[in-house]
């Protein structure tokens, strides 16, 4: 029978891993963390966390991150500054959700980020749609999807899972 501990994904606190963290990381036999703001200061520190973590472990970690461009940026600098989804969508070019996926990808993977929490599938209603905005690619499912899935295709090319959302959503 399989450990249930590894289907576990936990958000930790701090820049740097705690003895804490690393206690429940092995009681558990979680495989998964996700980062979020409160645990990026630079790429390099990131990168850094990572590696500290997977090495007092002993093993490697599916690392997750909320990396969708626009509001939802947890980098303050050192990566791209990619607007939100919603500039995105009107400019209506796979080609160009692509690249976008495409390079965030090339920026998280070599820190040992392996799955993004994104993109954003919503669409954007205008009876409800509670904190989308502009973090939705359009209000027309059709291009969304076509325009999502081309963003997928660019980070899992590139060596990132892309993980879309919200299911069921704010506008799924």
């Amino acid at each position: 029978m399989t450990d249930p501990g590894r289907l576990f994904m936990f958000g930790v606190y701090g820049l740097k891993p705690t003895r804490q963290t690393v206690s429940v990381f092995k009681s558990t036999g979680a495989t998964g963390v996700l980062l979020l703001a409160r645990n990026i200061e630079t790429p390099a520190q990131t990168k850094a966390y990572i590696t500290e973590l997977e090495q007092r472990l002993g093993r490697p970690l599916l690392v997750a991150i909320d990396h969708e461009g626009g509001w939802v940026l947890r980098f303050k600098s050192g990566v791209t500054p990619f607007p939100g989804n919603a500039a995105l969508g009107r400019a209506r070019s796979p080609k160009l959700a692509y690249a976008v996926g495409r390079q965030m990808a090339r920026e998280l993977a070599p820190l040992g980020i392996r799955m993004n929490l994104a993109p954003v599938l919503d669409v954007a209603a205008k009876n409800y749609n509670p904190g989308i905005g502009i973090r939705s690619l359009g209000s027309d499912p059709a291009s969304a999807g076509r325009l999502g899935a081309a963003l997928i295709r660019g980070m899992q090319d590139n060596g990132i899972s892309a993980c879309a959302k919200h299911f069921p959503g704010k506008g799924a």
